[in-house]
């Protein structure tokens, strides 16, 4: 029964205390300008990607066409099948007596 009573002592020690706990006094409009910059347009979220622009993104854009197509022009002057035999030889795959191509 000790276990009781000295439970149901610190089961009201714990609610007495809250009896202490003051009122807390705010400035005035403390609320309003809060919510003012909670919610202002003028915020700037900071990311990972804030130096990714959409300038950036379309110079980023038209390096890569660029490439893309310097690739394939240089990939159409130079003759396929010469490369292709030369690769095929260079690894056994293609043995020039035989006859047999890579197609």
């Amino acid at each position: 029964m000790k276990t009781q009573n000295n439970i149901q002592d610190e089961i009201d020690e714990v609610l007495n205390l809250s009896n202490l706990v003051a009122k807390v006094k705010a400035p005035p409009f403390f609320k309003d300008r809060t919510m003012q910059s909670l919610f202002s347009e003028n915020t700037i979220e900071h990311s990972s990607f804030f130096w990714f622009t959409p300038k950036f993104q379309m110079a980023t854009l038209l390096v890569f066409i660029f490439l893309n197509v310097a690739a394939f022009i240089q990939y159409n002057t130079t003759n396929y099948n010469e490369q292709l035999d030369s690769f095929a030889e260079r690894y056994g795959i293609y043995d020039t007596e035989t006859l047999i191509q890579l197609n």
